[in-house]
């Protein structure tokens, strides 16, 4: 009898482990914003402020950083600011890129502005999509929030 209830003991224990182990390794993947190949780093601003500063501006879309100083994609030993890869590259695809790293958090009733987290690597991006036609993108630390003045024309 001893050794059933020690034998079921073992194996609820190694069942419970494998489970353990398993949720880890899954949170464990996908930690890094990744870019075509290259990982997101992001530099703050030596002043932290909610005022916006514009990044990058193409045809239809200006990307604002808030509270950040830089945006940088390394791999191996390369590095090359985000501003730098969206001119050889299609915009929209490397937002949706990076966006498939972070988690969507809320969505707004303005036309469809989406804010998107990934705590782990202190980033959130705000989507604006206003029934105005605004599309501009804000980029932020993890603690960054909706503001009134953001997604405005």
């Amino acid at each position: 009898m001893k050794k059933r209830i020690c034998l079921i003991t073992s194996i609820i224990l190694i069942i419970v482990c494998g489970v353990v182990y398993n949720f880890c390794l899954i949170h464990s993947i996908n930690t890094k914003v990744e870019v075509g190949g290259y990982t997101l780093y992001t530099k703050k601003a030596n002043i932290s402020s909610n005022n916006p500063q514009i990044y990058y501006t193409d045809i239809n879309r200006k990307i604002y950083l808030v509270g950040l100083k830089e945006i940088n994609l390394k791999k191996d030993n390369e590095s090359i600011s985000l501003k730098s890869y969206l001119k050889d590259n299609n915009l929209n695809k490397v937002f949706e890129d990076i966006l498939n790293n972070l988690n969507k958090e809320s969505s707004l009733w303005d036309g469809g502005t989406n804010i998107y987290r990934n705590k782990k690597n202190d980033i959130t991006i705000i989507m604006c999509n206003t029934i105005d036609g605004n599309k501009d993108i804000y980029i932020g630390n993890k603690k960054m929030e909706m503001q009134d003045k953001y997604c405005k024309s």
